[in-house]
C-alpha cells in the first residue's frame, strides 16, 4: 500500500513500510534508504528496535491501519539530501473511545530546534481531518522538554503507569483541538545568527525593557535563550547586552526549556515571560543578577502567576520586592490586577517578599519538577495594606 506522506513546514512525515522496517532490523541500512528514499541514522535501528519487531510481528491488517502507524521524519537539505531526523506516528488506529496515543522522538541533532512540536501539529492536524480529537501521550517524568512540549499542546496530565519496557511515565490526555495556531517563525534561527532551516521564517519581537529605581528587566528573546541552552555564553551576552552569570543556564535549564516551548507555540507572548535582571555599574558594566517573569499570559481568569530569582551575592537587598513589585505594576498597566505565586514551604525569603505584597495562601500543589509548593493569590492593585 502506498501511504500518502504528510507535509509539515520543514519535512514530511513518511510511513514505514513493513519492508523498511525489516530491513532496518537486519541492519541493511542500504536496503531500507533505497527503500524509503532518504539516508538513516546509523543508531535509527538500535534506538527502535523493540518498536521494529513489535510492528513487525504485528503487521497491520487492512490498508486502513497503515496510515496510523510510524513514519520517518525526513529533512531535505538545500542540495536535495534526504535524510531522517527522527521518527512520530500513532500507537495504533482509534479504539471504541476515539483515542489516539502519539509517539515521537527526534535525533539528537535536531532537538531543542522546535521539531518535535511541528511535528505533532501536524499529525494533530492529520488526526482531526480523519475525524479525531482525543489524544495521548506518555512521557517519562525526567524528559522535561517533552513534558512542556505536549503542555503548550494543551495536553493535561491524567495520571502515572508503569509500562513495561520504560518502567514510570506520565500519562498526558488532550480532548478537542490543540490550541497551537502557529509555530514560532524564529523557532529555528540560531543565536549566533546562523541562517534557518530551509522553509523556516525568520520573526523577531522588540520588548521594551521594564526599569526599576535600580535595575532594567529585560525580555529574553528566542535567541538570547537558545543561547544559554546551548552554554554558548558569548553568544547570550551578545544577544541580551549584558554579563551572564556563568551558573545561568544550569540555574534556569527547566525555566528554558518550557519558555522556549511557550514562546514557540505564541510569540506574541514574549513580554509576559522571562526577564533578565540587569544591573548597570558605576564603570557602565551590565550584569545579569536574577531573572523574574510571568508563567504565561493572563489566563481565562485574568490572573498571572509570577516567578523570580535573584543570584545569591544580590540576595537580601530587596531586590526581588523591587522587580516584583515592577512586574505587578506593569501588568496593572494592562488590565491585570490577579496575581498568584507558588512558593516551597521552606523558601522562607520569597513567602516574605509575597507577604509584604498582601498575598494569601490558597493551597498546596506539587509540581513535577520543584514538588511541594504553597500557592498564594493576591487579588487587585496595588495592594491595600
Amino acid at each position: 500500500m502506498t501511504v500518502p506522506p504528510i507535509p509539515t513546514p520543514r519535512f514530511e512525515l513518511v510511513s514505514m513500510s513493513i519492508r523498511f522496517m525489516q530491513l532496518l532490523v537486519a541492519r541493511d541500512f542500504a536496503g531500507a534508504e533505497a527503500e524509503i528514499g532518504a539516508t538513516a541514522p546509523v543508531d535509527m535501528a538500535d534506538e527502535l528496535d523493540d518498536y521494529l519487531r513489535a510492528r513487525i510481528a504485528d503487521p497491520p491488517v487492512d490498508a486502513e491501519e497503515l496510515p496510523w502507524l510510524g513514519r520517518a521524519i525526513i529533512l531535505t537539505e538545500p542540495d536535495g539530501t534526504r535524510q531522517i531526523v527522527g521518527s512520530c506516528g500513532f500507537h495504533a488506529p482509534p479504539g471504541p473511545d476515539g483515542l489516539v496515543e502519539v509517539g515521537c522522538t527526534v535525533e539528537s541533532t535536531h532537538r531543542r530546534q522546535g521539531v518535535g512540536t511541528e511535528i505533532l501539529r501536524s499529525l494533530f492536524d492529520w488526526a482531526r481531518a480523519q475525524g479525531v480529537v482525543r489524544f495521548r501521550a506518555s512521557i517519562l517524568p525526567d524528559n522535561v522538554a517533552s513534558i512542556a512540549m505536549v503542555r503548550v499542546l494543551g495536553f493535561h496530565k491524567i495520571g502515572v503507569e508503569i509500562d513495561d519496557v520504560d518502567g514510570e511515565v506520565i500519562i498526558f490526555e488532550l480532548d478537542g483541538s490543540p490550541p497551537l495556531e502557529r509555530l514560532a517563525d524564529d523557532a529555528e534561527a540560531t543565536s549566533t545568527g546562523g541562517a534557518a532551516p530551509p522553509g523556516a521564517k525568520m520573526w523577531a519581537m522588540s520588548v521594551p525593557v521594564i526599569p526599576t529605581e535600580r535595575f532594567e528587566l529585560v525580555s529574553m528573546s528566542m535567541g538570547f535563550m537558545r543561547a544559554l541552552v546551548a552554554r554558548d555564553l558569548p553568544a547570550a551576552e551578545a544577544e541580551i547586552g549584558a554579563i551572564v552569570p556563568v551558573d545561568f543556564p544550569d540555574q534556569l535549564d527547566n525555566f528554558l526549556q518550557f519558555r522556549i516551548a511557550d514562546l514557540s507555540a505564541d510569540p506574541t507572548a514574549q513580554p509576559w515571560l522571562g526577564r533578565a535582571i540587569v544591573l548597570t555599574e558605576g564603570d557602565g558594566t551590565r550584569r545579569i543578577i536574577g531573572s523574574v517573569g510571568f508563567h504565561a499570559p493572563p489566563g481565562p481568569d485574568g490572573r498571572v502567576e509570577i516567578g523570580y530569582r535573584v543570584e545569591s551575592a544580590y540576595r537580601r537587598q530587596g531586590v526581588a520586592t523591587e522587580v516584583a513589585r515592577a512586574m505587578f505594576d506593569w501588568a496593572n498597566e494592562r488590565g491585570v490586577d490577579r496575581f498568584r505565586a507558588a512558593v516551597s514551604p521552606d523558601n522562607v525569603a520569597s513567602l516574605a517578599v509575597i507577604g509584604r505584597f498582601g498575598f494569601h495562601e490558597v493551597g498546596a500543589q506539587i509540581d513535577d519538577i520543584d514538588g511541594e509548593e504553597l500557592v498564594f493569590d493576591l487579588d487587585g492593585w496595588p495592594p491595600t495594606s
